[in-house]
């Protein structure tokens, strides 16, 4: 095999050439990410990967089963989410939400927007990737805590 060859199925391998392929197609986001207040802590989830949220936020005594971890945390009337999986584009295949991409954090993203919910899968590149989902029961509640779901950094991103 020559060292051209080998040097190419390097790059299809990486991290970055799997995003650009998976969000093939899917339009850049035209606003700029929302700014986290400074106030808000920042928790780390799981293997460098963290995000931060208002203060009120507290682990739900009630966490559903998810397949490869997760985590919800609850306040008033909204929830943050971080769910684990092998994501592919078509896993998120909610009709009703707006798509885009953005690079989040260092990483790439695909970036969900409904009425009630913010929803950002980050493509860190690891086996289990996250998604971070910021939802609220009242629809005009969403837009103070949806910062949270662009609040996302991985660690290898800051490398």
């Amino acid at each position: 095999m020559s060292l051209h060859l080998l040097v190419l199925l390097a790059a299809l391998a990486t991290p970055a050439h799997r995003a650009a392929e998976e969000l093939k197609g899917v339009p850049r986001c035209g606003a700029a990410a929302p700014a986290v207040p400074s106030d808000w802590k920042r928790t780390e989830v799981r293997d460098g990967f963290s995000i931060a949220m208002p203060a009120c936020f507290e682990e739900a005594a009630e966490q559903p089963r998810f397949v490869h971890g997760g985590t919800v945390w609850r306040c008033n009337e909204q929830s943050v989410t971080v769910s684990w999986g092998m994501w592919g584009l078509s896993s998120f295949s909610d009709e009703a939400a707006k798509r885009c991409t953005a690079t989040v954090g260092g990483v790439p993203a695909l970036v969900m927007t409904s009425p009630d919910e913010v929803r950002i899968w980050y493509l860190t590149g690891t086996v289990h990737e996250p998604v971070v989902s910021v939802w609220s029961r009242k629809p005009e509640a969403l837009a103070p805590v949806a910062p949270a779901a662009w609040s996302g950094r991985a660690a290898q991103a800051a490398q």
